[in-house]
Parts: structure tokens; C-alpha cells; sequence
């Protein structure tokens, strides 16, 4: 969803990168693309750290539910940031 996202809504450095591509020649173009990526990477790190942070604040609706739908109970913070951290692996993985 955090990638999704940042695709939709990529940084201003992304787009500006990607409208100095139509000036530059094929290998400055591949460079291009691959600094894009990193940026976005980088950008959909950034938005997941946010949302774990978000998630351990007080009073955040973040809660763990059972396979009926019921809400059981409050995950612990460490719990949160794994999840955070896996999400963030998963990322690099597709790179």
C-alpha cells in the first residue's frame, strides 16, 4: 500500500528527474531510472517509518484482530516495529 502510494505521489526530486530524462542520452536515461528508484525506495522507507510511529502513538486505532474479524487486543510496540522492519526488507527484495 506505502509503495502503491509513493508511486502515485512520488517526491519532487522524482519528478523532476524524470523530466530531465527526455534531454539526456540512453545510458544517462538508465542512471536516471536507477536513481529514481532508490529515491522512491528511500520515500517508501520514510512513509512506512511514519506510519510505525503513527502506530505507537497513544490513541492510534491500530489493533490486532483474530481470523472472525474481533478485535483481541493492542499489539506491543516491539511487535509493530518488526512489522515495520519486514516491510521495509520486503522492499529492498524487489529491487
Amino acid at each position: 500500500m506505502q509503495q502503491a502510494d509513493a508511486v502515485e505521489h512520488p517526491p519532487r526530486e522524482v519528478t523532476l528527474l524524470r523530466a530531465l530524462r527526455a534531454f539526456t542520452d540512453d545510458a544517462g536515461k538508465s542512471r536516471l531510472d536507477e536513481i529514481c528508484r532508490s529515491l522512491m525506495l528511500f520515500h517508501t522507507m520514510g512513509q512506512i517509518q511514519q506510519n510505525v510511529a503513527y502506530s505507537l502513538a497513544e490513541g492510534s486505532p491500530l489493533a490486532v484482530r483474530d481470523r472472525s474479524g474481533e478485535e483481541s487486543c493492542a499489539p506491543s510496540p516491539q511487535t509493530v516495529r518488526m512489522a515495520g522492519l519486514l516491510m521495509m526488507l520486503s522492499l529492498t527484495d524487489r529491487i
